[in-house]
């Protein structure tokens, strides 16, 4: 009995031992994801490049001027095709530029990074930043079985974009155009596990997004849409969500939210190097989870194993001069049946005398 609590004492601590490197797996995977959106994670690389690098606000501000001469363009196409000739400038002036986050109360970025929001990381095409439909646009009476795929946060939640068989036909897909997805857009989950996200590979399906997520088509001359999953997924942001986010029992953002929400926005090129470096921080991390999940069955296993030896008697050397197992057994059931004939012979005699004293009594 005293080896058997020592051995289960061992795997008791060999448990604790799993779950603390589970706690610190988890702490770790955080760090990396703080480090990558600080810029720590990339803070050798960059003073080893900064020569070369393009910072992120210059990138932006060539950008931002492109799409301001694109949208001047088509206005000036628009007059000509109505036969307007403008007067002078002031239909410039029309132009919206994008708001940039209030940066007061945000810590201060590396060199050659910028405050941004999602609002401008979006592409200028219509539609590019944009919630699903009202829940009365698509109720599940208007499903169908095949046709075009409506995504959900169940594809976002799994990270799978082939999971699920919802679909609408092609007359509603062309009423809800405007929540078309395409390969590249990124999804994001509104409702209960907020600020989630999916990338749409090239494979993906056509079709629509359900009112319980927004899709971003991002400018990737300006950002990388990996670089911004892993930034959202960051736990500060997450923080920032929660704070954002409104709800009695459940968790809720909204459009408004989402084009607002800062992000730090890394020199394109060490985007790239950064999610290098975050990748391979996470295949390590991945591959010791998997030793670490490896281990727990065998843990409960080598439990069973304790106890069969135990009962077997192989836990311990054995004496050959003990009695053998089978023997003590033999004696004990020879006890019990010694010990239920005595009773069973106490019983009878006790059971003679009230016979007679009633047979006196007649």
């Amino acid at each position: 009995m005293a080896k058997i609590e020592e051995l289960f004492s061992n795997l008791d601590a060999g448990v604790k031992a799993l779950e603390k490197a589970k706690a610190l797996l988890k702490q770790y995977r955080q760090s990396v994801l703080k480090a990558a959106v600080t810029g720590e994670l990339t803070k050798k690389w960059r003073e080893k490049n900064k020569a070369k690098l393009e910072p992120a606000s210059k990138l932006l501000d060539r950008i931002l001027k492109e799409r301001r001469k694109k949208w001047e363009e088509a206005q000036l196409a628009d007059f000509k095709r109505k036969g307007i000739t403008p007067k002078d400038d002031k239909w410039k002036e029309k132009y919206q530029e994008p708001a940039s986050p209030d940066t007061s109360s945000l810590p201060e970025l590396p060199e050659g990074w910028v405050w941004i929001n999602l609002e401008i990381l979006a592409t200028d095409e219509d539609n590019s930043l944009k919630a699903g439909p009202f829940g009365s646009s698509l109720k599940k009476s208007m499903y169908s079985k095949a046709g075009y795929k409506i995504y959900g946060q169940e594809q976002v939640i799994r990270n799978d974009h082939r999971y699920g068989d919802y679909y609408v036909d092609r007359k509603l897909y062309e009423e809800l155009e405007s929540c078309a997805i395409k390969p590249g857009d990124m999804l994001i989950s509104l409702v209960g596990t907020i600020g989630r996200v999916l990338i749409l590979p090239k494979d993906c399906e056509p079709g629509i997004i359900n009112p319980r997520l927004v899709k971003v088509s991002l400018d990737n001359k300006l950002v990388l849409s990996k670089y911004v999953q892993i930034y959202l997924q960051a736990p500060q942001v997450k923080h920032l969500f929660k704070i954002a986010s409104h709800g009695g029992t459940m968790e809720i953002l909204n459009l408004g939210i989402i084009r607002k929400i800062p992000v730090a926005l890394p020199p394109l090129h060490e985007q790239h190097v950064l999610i290098e470096e975050y990748e391979e921080l996470l295949s390590r991390i991945k591959h010791i989870e998997q030793s670490v999940f490896k281990v727990e069955p065998i843990i409960k296993s080598l439990r069973q194993s304790i106890l069969k030896k135990a009962f077997e008697g192989k836990l311990v050397p054995q004496n050959p001069d003990d009695e053998p197992a089978s023997e003590l057994l033999k004696r004990i059931q020879a006890e019990r049946e010694k010990g239920r004939d005595l009773k069973r012979n106490r019983e009878s005699h006790s059971a003679k005398p009230r016979k007679q004293a009633k047979m006196g009594v007649r």
